[in-house]
């Protein structure tokens, strides 16, 4: 599949993303981003080069990660941008801010920044990196429309770092530092999601001191004060003898809910839920005065990071990378950020009624699109022409 240029669809908000760059870094991003959306197959940089059928070798693409001067922070701020311009036409809808980490096995064992960390999906502790992310949610309604990818860092334990001569961050400063650090436009006040991982005092108080809302699951072993008497959270579970049946999405929770002081974070609601058959989740929040319904519903929107990642890593390579460098990692994660950023705003331009509900079905229209362009193109200087003979290609291939 030969590359020629970017659809229409989404040349005008590339314009925006490759200003600053030089030529050749910008015909590379532009490569890059094409392979990880057009490809079928792997997405390293090897297989976007030959399955795209580029005459260069793979070396370019590789120095543009790995040796190229320009700066992860340039493409980030450009991409930043516009994740804020589609928030503030949205003002009136509830934004949230996911914070969660993800693992991508690795089998290089002289890349930097490997470990081995704990991976969820296959249950057992692999070898490969740690991303640490934030994902904003927009909801009208109740309704989740759209997500966008914040940013992300690199997590390295203790030995790796001393290792390599760096300075150590442990998971919970890095996402510290993604709720720090991040800006809001004017208008916005939004709510921080964790699970109960990151629901520690540390991220919490980053949350409050933001000024920014909170819902943020709690272990089961934390301590609390209760009309000052100290109790811990699953003691106090079972002491509850009056239980208020609430339903989120289709499913009925028992649920209770105390106000109670938070060791060096101060009063904050404690809301307990169970489900039948399961053991009780705890959830702490500065919505005081909030119904319990929109609280659990609230922190039901966690899961969209946990896709985020699913679908990045299935359509879009966020774990196919076979790169050395920790710095060239992190600028290929955010390439892949960028990419997903413009597949949502590919399908917001689009009908309400054409729109796609998942990011892998916004990618096949993608590929669709791209080749039926790419079809017209190769028919000849006719349009009349070009159109015929790309529609009967197309009904061949019943696209």
């Amino acid at each position: 599949m030969p590359v020629f240029s970017l659809p229409r669809v989404l040349r005008k908000v590339f314009i925006g993303l490759e200003q600053g760059f030089s030529r050749p870094q910008a015909r590379n991003l532009r490569f890059f981003l094409l392979g990880l959306i057009l490809c079928w197959e792997s997405r390293n940089i090897q297989d976007i080069n030959r399955q795209l059928l580029r005459r260069k070798d793979q070396s370019s693409l590789n120095r543009f990660l790995a040796e190229s001067p320009w700066k992860i922070e340039k493409l980030r701020v450009k991409r930043v941008r516009v994740v804020h311009h589609q928030m503030e036409k949205n003002l009136d809808w509830r934004w949230f801010l996911i914070v969660d980490d993800t693992v991508c096995p690795k089998t290089g064992r002289k890349m930097e920044g490997g470990g081995f960390h704990y991976c969820e999906s296959e249950k057992k502790t692999v070898w490969g990196h740690n991303l640490v992310a934030a994902f904003w949610l927009g909801v009208e309604k109740g309704i989740p429309r759209f997500g966008l990818p914040h940013d992300g860092w690199l997590y390295r334990k203790k030995e790796e770092c001393r290792r390599e001569k760096v300075p150590f961050q442990s998971k919970v400063d890095l996402a510290a530092r993604l709720i720090q650090e991040s800006v809001v436009p004017a208008g916005i006040r939004p709510t921080i999601l964790m699970d109960a991982w990151y629901g520690n005092k540390r991220l919490i108080n980053a949350t409050l001191d933001r000024g920014f809302d909170l819902v943020a699951a709690i272990k089961s072993d934390r301590n609390v004060y209760l009309q000052g008497k100290k109790i811990r959270v699953s003691e106090l579970a079972k002491q509850v003898s009056r239980w208020e049946k609430v339903e989120i999405n289709r499913k009925t929770y028992r649920t209770a809910s105390f106000l109670v002081e938070l060791p060096k974070v101060g009063t904050i609601l404690l809301v307990i839920s169970k489900k039948r058959g399961k053991k009780p989740k705890f959830l702490v929040t500065n919505l005081i005065t909030g119904k319990i319904e929109k609280i659990l519903k609230a922190y039901s929107y966690r899961w969209r990071i946990e896709t985020f990642f699913e679908d990045t890593k299935k359509h879009l390579g966020l774990d196919q990378y076979q790169i050395r460098k920790a710095e060239a990692i992190r600028k290929y994660w955010q390439v892949v950020f960028t990419a997903y950023t413009l597949l949502v705003l590919a399908n917001l331009s689009l009908p309400k009624k054409s729109q796609h509900e998942s990011i892998g079905k916004t990618c096949e229209w993608f590929r669709n699109l791209f080749l039926k362009e790419l079809l017209l193109k190769c028919a000849g200087k006719s349009p009349r022409a070009g159109a015929t003979f790309a529609n009967e290609i197309f009904t061949l291939l019943h696209v």
